[in-house]
């Protein structure tokens, strides 16, 4: 039996970036690296189960499928990582790659979960303010941004001492 992975979809693996628009609709890119890591855990012998909040309805894992099947179809298209057992099977169409992934209803029982809204429980129990105070990591401000780094790029230009420079324009 293989390890089962759970991966959400929404902000993980889809970007997110426009919010919520219906469960049928998914208009943004894949998060970066997300294709090329979905295929590294289908060759790595996870069954990898993509969840969402669109799952409980047919239309919602639906478009997930075709979403998911038209960006790997653009990944390997742009020259995205050669050729894995995992994508050899279906290197004449991309689309068909989906049905290697499960897309269950619910939440299934994994070994792991990546979730951008999930905290790993420690056995304390977080207060209801620092729960309230969550963001997923796409909404923290990064780490370039801080007064520290702001010091630093001012002194050395567009890089700070801790090695973070500023993102492309």
């Amino acid at each position: 039996m293989k390890p089962t992975l759970c991966l959400d979809f929404d902000g993980v693996i889809h970007s997110y970036d426009s919010g919520w628009k219906g469960a049928s609709r998914v208009p943004d890119p894949p998060v970066p690296g997300a294709i090329d890591a979905l295929l590294g855990y289908l060759d790595a012998g996870f069954e990898v189960a993509i969840f969402s909040s669109r799952s409980k309805s047919l239309l919602g894992r639906l478009a997930m499928k075709r979403w998911l099947g038209r960006e790997i179809a653009k990944h390997w298209e742009s020259g995205g990582s050669s050729p894995s057992y995992a994508e050899v099977e279906c290197w004449g169409d991309a689309t068909h790659i989906v049905r290697k992934f499960s897309w269950p209803w619910f939440k299934p029982a994994a070994l792991i979960t990546l979730d951008d809204r999930a905290l790993t429980f420690d056995g304390t129990w977080p207060t209801a303010a620092a729960l309230r105070a969550f963001k997923p990591w796409n909404k923290i401000k990064p780490r370039w941004h801080t007064d520290d780094c702001a010091d630093d790029m001012a002194k050395f230009g567009d890089e700070c001492k801790c090695g973070y420079s500023t993102p492309a324009a």
